[in-house]
């Protein structure tokens, strides 16, 4: 997987670099090989493992590792923007717990998710647990999704599941990452 729009290898790349032009046109052949939900599968979500391998290895710094987030959210924010809403679709809550800011993957599965048919309300990174309770008593979604990108998101997810159960015991709570 080292040519070609699937070269999942790139993003690394152009993050060690530093290379915004170069981050930006690996982004660009991707999305265009495919349709979205097969180039996270295929290309998105192993490109970011290496660009994490590369950045615990000390060859990737914070600010190329920031150049990539920064890309990604443009293009992932774009993709929910174009995805048509699905008013009359089931309501799915989806967003991290408090303290956790590693978002591309819940993003890209929320424009997958929207994508589908089906009502996202995203709510973002770090998310204390009392406003994800705020919101399912304001919003009523059919289901929650909370993303665990990192070991050290575990116990904030827990305590925002355990609250969201206390609060709404019959509610779909699904957590992955």
């Amino acid at each position: 997987q080292g040519s070609g729009a699937w070269d999942v290898t790139a993003l690394a790349r152009g993050a060690a670099e530093m290379d915004p032009t170069a981050v930006a046109e690996a982004v660009d052949r991707a999305f265009a090989a495919g349709p979205l939900e097969q180039v996270v599968d295929t290309w998105l979500m192993p490109a970011l493992q290496m660009v994490g391998t590369q950045w615990r290895a000390g060859r990737v710094d914070g600010a190329g590792e920031h150049v990539v987030s920064a890309t990604l959210h443009r293009r992932l924010g774009a993709a929910m923007d174009a995805a048509p809403r699905a008013p009359h679709g089931p309501r799915v809550a989806v967003g991290l717990a408090r303290g956790s800011h590693h978002e591309l993957g819940i993003l890209a599965f929320s424009v997958v998710l929207r994508r589908a048919g089906v009502d996202v309300l995203y709510l973002g990174a770090d998310l204390p647990a009392q406003h994800w309770v705020a919101m399912v008593e304001q919003h009523g979604p059919a289901a929650v999704v909370v993303g665990v990108p990192t070991a050290t998101d575990v116990l904030a997810a827990r305590e925002t599941v355990a609250a969201l159960h206390a609060a709404r015991p019959q509610l779909p709570v699904h957590v992955g990452g």
